[in-house]
């Protein structure tokens, strides 16, 4: 929580976590380490979490405490519980990767085009080395021309994640018992772009 900067809307990059040495670390690269900008819509969400959390806690504790090959079950497993049962989420085919953690961060970086934001500040803060990686999620965007399928980029999050409730908590937890089942179905190779059948390269 202590690289956050909820009041400048920033989270400074400067860590990585060794999941086989269960430890921390400098970055693998240069561009790595660099301050992120926090979407407005997301303020409020990580306002909640940072009340509840100490400085030292993490974001999403689940990541660094679970098995990096139980996350796609897991992930699912939480999207199912939110009542999220779109059909290409879960399906796997020799052109689509079902939806992971990962997602999470490839729409992040193709909504931050939607929005219109300048490439290399969109290279900057997403860490990647080289601007052909970045411009892949640009591409994504102009040449499908998805504004009106992909929606309003980082719109406002539903009430009812911005507080705690028993019921959410008990949901939750059921859910992260999932960890400890082998995954079904297909696990996937990497991130998902929802029903895209063209994948950006991965930076």
């Amino acid at each position: 929580m202590k690289d956050l900067d909820l009041v400048a809307g920033e989270v400074r990059i400067e860590r990585a976590w060794k999941r086989r040495a269960k430890s921390v670390s400098t970055p693998k690269t240069d561009e790595s380490v660099r301050t992120v900008s926090i979407p407005a819509a997301l303020t409020p969400l990580l306002e909640r979490i940072a009340r509840e959390r100490k400085a030292d806690d993490l974001v999403c504790p689940v990541v660094a405490g679970t098995n990096a090959k139980t996350h796609p079950t897991l992930y699912r497993g939480f999207l199912i519980a939110s009542g999220i049962d779109a059909p290409g989420y879960f399906v796997e085919t020799a052109t689509h990767l079902m939806i992971d953690f990962r997602s999470m961060r490839d729409s992040g970086i193709t909504w931050r085009f939607l929005a219109g934001e300048r490439a290399d500040v969109v290279q900057r803060e997403s860490g990647h080395e080289h601007i052909s990686t970045t411009l892949g999620y640009a591409k994504e965007v102009q040449d499908r021309d998805r504004r009106g399928r992909y929606g309003e980029p980082f719109p406002p999050l539903p009430s009812s994640l911005l507080e705690s409730t028993t019921q959410d908590i008990r949901r939750l937890a059921a859910v992260s018992a999932a960890e400890s089942a082998p995954p079904s179905g297909p696990v996937s190779r990497g991130g998902s772009r929802g029903s895209s059948p063209e994948l950006p390269p991965k930076g």
